[in-house]
């Protein structure tokens, strides 16, 4: 698992944004390494808790073979709130975490459970090595191994309970696919990823991810739940899309402000650079939800889109960028039910997607037999 991490942490060593972000870029070094792509799952649902990221295979040799069961689980700490780094708000003085506990009950029933935290430094380093210690601590007591990597530095942090924690060096000559790769480049992979009828929303989402870094889009490039101030409606929340894409000038600081400082806020340079604004749409539970039903969900991210177009395009008119028909926005389908939408319903949805200027694409998951 080491080497895991050393690549993770060196590819995501100039992101600053979501939490989720995070998520994806590890599903992705999973899916890299060659777990299958019907073992891993995003917000896994084990009981009324949301694990980030359980992967059911375990790495025998070189290889990883499917297991029904949870084997490793994953849970992330770290990202961009507002002007604040998240671990200063989510790990306590004694470096306890309630993740840790969701982790903990996975643990009991045989799975291998990680703690992985990213301290960004771009909005000041929160966890000191004392206070790592603590945290190393908390999860020895509750059989959790930890991760930890405060980026800048050349190695992370791996700390096994019972072990004394071990620095590990960064995975060096990352390759950064940087450069002008179409986002719709990706989509030959990602019909090729989706063979699960249980497929969720946030798992298609990581799939999109994976799908775009094998395309060429690079990490500093990638951008799940991203904050723009324009997005602001008037209270502490933001609207977020559920992926974006930019261009090379962002170089992964998708938060809002530059260092934290509110007198310097990114949405000028995001704008100007964001390529495509991407919605997805999936159900688990599509056999259980009417046709009717799904096509009305994807009718209104298609409205969402529209929204952000009006958003965004008055944002760069402000920020004195002529072109407002960039960036494109993206409407992703996926189909998990056993027939397809009617044919009257699709044409529907591709009529309003193409009167508001949406790319739409649908896609129907293939049944199997593990489904």
């Amino acid at each position: 698992m080491d080497y895991l991490f050393a690549r993770f942490f060196a590819d995501t060593a100039a992101v600053c944004g979501h939490e989720k972000t995070l998520h994806a870029n590890f599903m992705h070094q999973l899916l890299m390494d060659g777990v299958p792509r019907d073992c891993i799952a995003r917000e896994h649902a084990d009981g009324d808790k949301r694990i980030d990221l359980v992967v059911h295979a375990n790495r025998s040799g070189d290889r990883w073979l499917a297991r029904d069961d949870a084997v490793v689980a994953f849970e992330f700490k770290g990202g961009a709130y507002n002007v604040r780094n998240a671990l200063h708000d989510t790990i306590d003085s004694e470096g306890y975490c309630a993740d840790m506990d969701k982790l903990a009950t996975l643990r009991r029933q045989g799975a291998e459970a990680w703690f992985v935290c990213v301290d960004m430094a771009e909005l000041g380093l929160a966890l000191s090595p004392r206070q790592q210690q603590r945290v190393a601590g908390q999860c020895a007591r509750r059989g959790v191994h930890f991760a930890y990597y405060a980026q800048g530095a050349d190695h992370c942090v791996i700390a096994r309970p019972g072990t004394k924690p071990v620095d590990v060096a960064l995975a060096c000559g990352m390759v950064r696919n940087e450069g002008p790769v179409r986002w719709q480049d990706c989509l030959p992979e990602l019909a090729s990823l989706l063979n699960r009828a249980d497929v969720t929303e946030d798992t298609v989402t990581g799939f999109i991810y994976h799908a775009l870094q094998r395309a060429g889009v690079g990490t500093n490039r990638l951008s799940l739940e991203t904050y723009f101030n324009c997005a602001a409606q008037g209270t502490r929340m933001h609207q977020r899309p559920d992926l974006c894409v930019f261009g090379d000038r962002v170089g992964g600081r998708f938060n809002l402000y530059r260092s934290g400082d509110r007198r310097r806020p990114n949405d000028g340079i995001k704008i100007g650079d964001l390529q495509a604004v991407i919605e997805v749409k999936s159900s688990a539970n599509a056999r259980r939800v009417s046709a009717a039903a799904f096509a009305k969900k994807i009718a209104a991210d298609i409205d969402k889109l529209v929204w952000w177009r009006e958003r965004l395009g008055q944002a760069r008119l402000g920020a004195g960028y002529a072109d407002v028909s960039k960036p494109d926005y993206v409407m992703i389908a996926v189909d998990n039910s056993q027939s397809s939408l009617a044919p009257s319903t699709l044409d529907d949805l591709r009529h309003h997607a193409a009167k508001n200027s949406v790319h739409f694409h649908y896609l129907k998951v293939a049944h199997n037999e593990k489904a």
